[in-house]
């Protein structure tokens, strides 16, 4: 879908997506900081519901019509289709999770931070354009360590040789059950899971908190719409890569032009830039939904550091 109001529907998902990471508190630094010392797990909850949630969507998807298994298909190529070597994602993975653990977000929950809290995540997204920027000037150096010279198919289940049905939804079961085992051992403070009425666990705007586990349901849900009118995987840390694209080819096409990277994103097609609009309305989402006050930050310095490292990561690790 390339009409006009392409960007506006983007939009609207990312406010959703906004929406659901702010009633779930997975925009607070140290929500996210405390899941790497193990003592905050709405994270943990958040994001396996999501995947799970996601790969039960894309099963549904892939089972239901002809049309929408192609649409599927050409939406995980996006992502499966590698040209990263396994060093390149091992060290990006490294990356990224040091600068999530050091700026207390990450690529995907940056900009509803920004809408939630305000400008406490200004310097962590500055970090990341930055971190974005050095890749593509050190793409040359990085070329015989991290990216393969024929790309591979990465996908699980080509690997193992199983149809996807058979793989994901078996793992659909596996990752929502370790989010359940999460809230039953660590319960949810807010919005306990399983000492809470089904009406109240409903998602509500009017709701001041949601379980992390309905916000991720939540979340895995836009999988659907996203493959159906994009034919796009859930994600935004391509943004980053958009936008650098964008105002790099302004200035120096031909520097875009020598950047595999940046190249990739260059370009009017909307599906080199979905994710600008998918940003804008997640940090809008999270603002309209915020009740979050007296919220600090790990840090300015500490902030853009991380989001240098984990911007840098993603690339490292193919996004």
């Amino acid at each position: 879908m390339t009409s006009w109001w392409a960007p506006i529907v983007a939009a609207g998902f990312g406010a959703a997506f906004g929406i659901a990471q702010d009633k779930t508190s997975v925009v607070i630094p140290h929500i996210i900081v405390g899941q790497f010392t193990w003592k905050e797990f709405n994270m943990m909850k958040f994001f396996l519901s999501a995947l799970s949630t996601s790969l039960a969507a894309n099963t549904l998807l892939y089972l239901a019509s002809p049309t929408t298994r192609q649409r599927l298909t050409a939406a995980r190529e996006r992502n499966t289709i590698l040209n990263r070597t396994p060093f390149g994602v091992i060290l990006g993975a490294s990356l990224l999770g040091s600068g999530m653990a050091l700026a207390g977000t990450c690529p995907g929950t940056v900009f509803p931070q920004i809408g939630a809290l305000g400008t406490i995540g200004l310097s962590v997204a500055a970090g990341g354009f930055f971190g974005v920027g050095v890749f593509a000037l050190l793409e040359r150096s990085l070329k015989t360590f991290v990216f393969r010279s024929v790309p591979v198919d990465t996908s699980l289940d080509k690997q193992l040789r199983v149809s996807f049905p058979l793989l994901a939804a078996p793992l659909a079961a596996v990752m929502f059950g370790g989010a359940l085992a999460f809230e039953h051992f660590y319960p949810d403070a807010k919005v306990p899971f399983f000492a809470t009425s089904l009406s109240a666990l409903l998602p509500s705007l009017r709701s001041p908190a949601w379980s992390p586990i309905v916000g991720g349901i939540f979340g895995g849900l836009l999988q659907i719409p996203l493959t159906l009118f994009f034919t796009q995987s859930l994600g935004s840390s391509s943004g980053y890569v958009s936008a650098i694209a964008f105002v790099t080819g302004s200035v120096s096409p031909s520097t875009v032009r020598k950047s595999q990277v940046l190249s990739e994103k260059a370009g009017s097609n909307f599906s080199n830039w979905w994710q600008i609009p998918f940003i804008l309305g997640s940090v809008f989402g999270a603002y309209s939904s915020s009740q979050h006050t007296a919220v600090t930050s790990t840090g300015p310095w500490p902030g853009f550091l991380g989001g240098a490292l984990f911007a840098h990561g993603s690339l490292h690790a193919c996004g």
